[in-house]
């Protein structure tokens, strides 16, 4: 009867020593899975993130260097004539779809003219001089200034 009994201890021991390892194991394999993952996921944002603000910075470049050289343009200074406002809408199609990846470019004149984009109309009582874009860039008297973002008035995005 001894026996029997030693016999049941020894493999009840057993079981559940190798119970025991399974699960320590088990909870080991778990830790370091999650720890990889947490550490993968991590780094994989914070290069999405870094790549995300290089591609903004580049892109305010871009729109700056741009605007710097629409400041500096005959077609944009001699405004006035309806053809001129024809060449202006010209060079901006060209600019929208050549340099910028946007929808559109709006840009208001200080004769009430609105320039929307190629596929846009701007309704007849909406005036871009009295938007917060406007009488900003207005005040900055010819420095680029980047607004605060606030509702579209043309798809109210």
């Amino acid at each position: 009867m001894k026996t029997k009994s030693i016999k049941f201890l020894a493999t009840a021991l057993i079981i559940s020593v190798g119970l025991i390892s399974t699960s320590v194991f088990g909870y080991l394999s778990l830790m370091n899975a999650r720890l990889c993952l947490e550490k993968k996921y991590s780094m994989e944002s914070e290069l999405v993130l870094k790549h995300t603000l290089f591609s903004f910075q580049n892109d305010f470049k871009n729109a700056e260097n741009v605007l710097e050289e629409l400041a500096e343009s005959k077609t944009i200074n001699n405004i006035g004539a309806t053809e001129d406002y024809y060449k202006l809408i010209e060079m901006l199609d060209i600019l929208q779809h050549g340099v910028f990846n946007c929808e559109y470019i709006q840009l208001g004149l200080e004769n009430g003219k609105t320039y929307l984009g190629p596929n846009l109309q701007v309704n007849s009582i909406y005036d871009s001089r009295a938007s917060s874009w406007y009488t900003l860039a207005k005040k900055a008297d010819g420095e680029i200034v980047w607004a605060e973002t606030y509702l579209d008035y043309g798809n109210r995005n």
